[in-house]
């Protein structure tokens, strides 16, 4: 049953402009009327998104937001992010929403292996341990105190992220020091909930990539689709950290900028997800624009080998740290697009569904 609504949500968002407005203009009314309390909270997060921009929300506002989540998926967040309110419906259609994504990707992949292989971080380094270079350990209810404390002491540090989160929310590094510090960091795990998390041996990121923040492990995202065995990369970007940010994640307050898939340039200005562009990173004062990323050619071949090993899934979002030794894999997952047509303003809807239909 749940295939099924993937695949007619799909079928939704690939039908014609006409067409979806036909049904659009009906469910505009029924969610801006509705007492529903997912549609009231749909609302709110409305009001939330333009209180950040510092937009008035207006009648004709909040229905065109609406308006743009059922015809195209798009999330509050992407209908400023992706200047929607600028452009017309033919326009908006050329971008790549999350949600629709999301769901072409199951369809294409089916959900089972979507979640249990993309999804599921741990599942994903045992499927790729040979490009972590690192040691992992997956945290659950089943994971005894001893366990955690022996995995930590071993490694000195460890770096913990849910294992099934995203945008870097609630990942932070545990060092191994007194007992009772320890006891209350595990504790603050909330195994009991049912929560899980990977433990992972911090990774040391080398100079050239440490220039654009210190405190993070600035990352490279390499969008990989597999056609006839071959890796072919479309909008890779960079993702540098903050000052005193742990993490690179846009969701964290991460800057990014896109990269060009030949030469390994970057050729955009940086973005951030609150709404800011850069000429120059604000902290490191390096200019984005034609920054070389270092030992491209090598990334790209690391990617392609990766994905072989991988081929049941059509398209892997890569992420990579660079260290003194080389490349090393932080993550693969179901890769957004919002970054990139942040940064470039242009939508990336046709390319990516001719890539993942190849």
């Amino acid at each position: 049953m749940r295939q099924f609504w993937v695949n007619t949500l799909v079928k939704f968002w690939d039908s014609p402009l006409w067409l979806r407005k036909l049904f659009t203009g009906i469910g505009t009314v029924i969610v801006f009327k509705s007492s529903n309390k997912r549609c009231r909270e749909y609302l709110e997060s409305i009001a939330k998104v333009c209180h950040q921009n510092n937009v008035e929300l207006t009648e004709h506002l909040k229905k065109d937001i609406i308006h743009s989540f059922i015809m195209f998926g798009a999330s509050p967040t992407e209908f400023f992010l992706f200047n929607f309110i600028k452009k017309t419906d033919s326009e908006r259609d050329e971008f790549l929403t999350d949600a629709y994504r999301t769901q072409l990707q199951k369809k294409v992949i089916g959900l089972d292996l979507f979640k249990n292989e993309l999804i599921d971080k741990y599942n994903f380094y045992l499927l790729n341990q040979v490009f972590f270079h690192r040691a992992c350990l997956k945290i659950t209810k089943d994971t005894s105190y001893e366990i955690f404390r022996e995995f930590v002491k071993n490694q000195g540090k460890v770096f913990l992220k849910i294992n099934a989160g995203s945008f870097g929310y609630n990942a932070h590094s545990v060092s191994y020091g007194d007992e009772e510090s320890l006891i209350c960091k595990y504790k603050k795990l909330h195994l009991n909930e049912g929560t899980q998390w990977i433990a992972e041996g911090l990774v040391v990121q080398d100079s050239f990539m440490a220039v654009w923040n210190k405190t993070s492990v600035n990352t490279i995202r390499m969008p990989s689709f597999l056609t006839g065995g071959q890796s072919v990369i479309f909008r890779p970007f960079i993702r540098t950290g903050r000052a005193g940010a742990m993490v690179d994640n846009a969701g964290a307050g991460g800057i990014f900028a896109v990269i060009d898939e030949t030469t390994g340039r970057i050729i955009t200005d940086g973005a951030d997800e609150a709404f800011n562009r850069y000429e120059r990173h604000p902290d490191a004062n390096i200019d984005f624009r034609g920054w070389q990323v270092p030992r491209w050619n090598e990334l790209l071949r690391l990617t392609e080998t990766a994905h072989r090993q991988m081929s049941q899934h059509k398209y892997i979002a890569y992420d990579f740290a660079l260290t003194k030794d080389g490349w090393v894999m932080i993550e693969g997952n179901w890769g957004q697009y919002i970054c990139q047509q942040t940064a470039t303003q242009s939508g990336a809807k046709k390319k990516f569904k001719e890539l993942i239909n190849s």
